[in-house]
């Protein structure tokens, strides 16, 4: 029996979203009732991936009505199909790959199978941005310049302060075909879920060292098509050319500038940390010099904490329909 799509009466719309209803025969399976889709056969009949300005969202949702014959509801709105997985087999000719949207210097438009939010949180500074002033309680006591190192005690532990440090998340929302959930791919996903890593390879537009593989929510065969779905989640912290952790305006050779490995950037992910010394210093106050001990800041260290791997082995692309020719 030849496979047949037919368009149905009783198109809706509300909103911004719009929903055409077909008729499907000759079919064996709502898989391959759903891979058929996905090759977006031209036709009168067929469904189109956009319609009145709008794109078709995937998956569709299908419904076994006898012998080989089934229902489609294909559901339209402003935002792209979201056909994401590794190897799909969607027409890979008919399809190109979104932008990334990682490169802080694009002006392209932001896929909107990816959203953003930020983690609140704080994190405890032991070295300030700069000193604005100093007061002491008496004119005569010699005012201590501890080259920005913040709570110091007279025991001269540094106990720093908490401020707040929020880490932006992207999330993609995925549809992946069964077919390229394999046990090698669970594996690759469980290892990064175990040990979580950031990216050694450009991941989305973003440099190495940016992304932080965050986990998953509610990966799962949900659907009627038989795709599986949920989102994946990622945390960004952009590389710096240098962190400055101590500067004296008047004293080039005071200059704590913390570097990358081989003098390149610092990676987003890993961590400086700031070792502290007590010295013997001479101050001058309005009776006099003065010999006092200062806490200072003597080195300041940039440590790798999270292990580097290759996020594109997850084999996450956004993909859409390419546009045709003078289109």
């Amino acid at each position: 029996m030849a496979t047949r799509v037919k368009r149905l009466y009783g198109d809706k719309v509300s909103g911004t979203n719009a929903v055409a209803l077909y008729w499907a025969d000759g079919f064996d399976t709502i898989a391959d009732v759903d891979g058929y889709i996905k090759t977006f056969p031209a036709g009168d009949n067929e469904i189109p991936y956009t319609w009145a300005g709008l794109y078709l969202q995937l998956p569709c949702g299908i419904e076994e009505v006898g012998p080989k014959q089934f229902t489609i509801t294909a559901t339209y709105s402003p935002r792209g199909a979201e056909a994401v997985a590794p190897g799909s087999p969607e027409s890979p000719a008919e399809q190109e790959e979104a932008a990334d949207h990682g490169d802080g210097n694009s002006t392209t438009q932001v896929p909107p199978e990816i959203s953003f939010s930020c983690i609140g949180g704080t994190q405890r500074r032991t070295q300030s941005l700069g000193t604005i002033s100093r007061v002491t309680r008496l004119v005569s006591q010699p005012l201590r310049d501890h080259k920005g190192a913040i709570g110091v005690g007279e025991d001269g532990k540094v106990e720093g302060v908490e401020v707040i440090k929020n880490i932006p998340r992207w999330t993609l929302k995925v549809s992946l075909p069964a077919a390229a959930v394999t046990g090698a791919w669970v594996k690759t996903l469980e290892d990064m879920a175990i040990d979580p890593p950031v990216n050694s390879e450009p991941f989305f537009g973003y440099a190495p060292g940016e992304v932080l593989f965050e986990g998953i929510q509610e990966l799962g065969n949900k659907g009627a098509s038989g795709n599986w779905d949920g989102q994946f989640n990622f945390l960004i912290q952009r590389n710096r050319e240098y962190v400055t952790v101590y500067s004296n305006p008047n004293n080039a050779l005071e200059e704590m500038n913390v570097r990358g490995e081989n003098d390149g950037p610092v990676e987003g992910w890993d961590y400086i940390w700031v070792e502290y010394e007590q010295i013997d210093a001479t101050v001058e106050t309005p009776g006099g010099t003065k010999r006092v001990k200062l806490t200072v800041p003597r080195q300041a260290n940039l440590d790798r904490v999270y292990r580097r791997a290759d996020l594109n082995a997850l084999g996450l692309k956004i993909r859409r329909r390419r546009a045709a020719a003078g289109g």
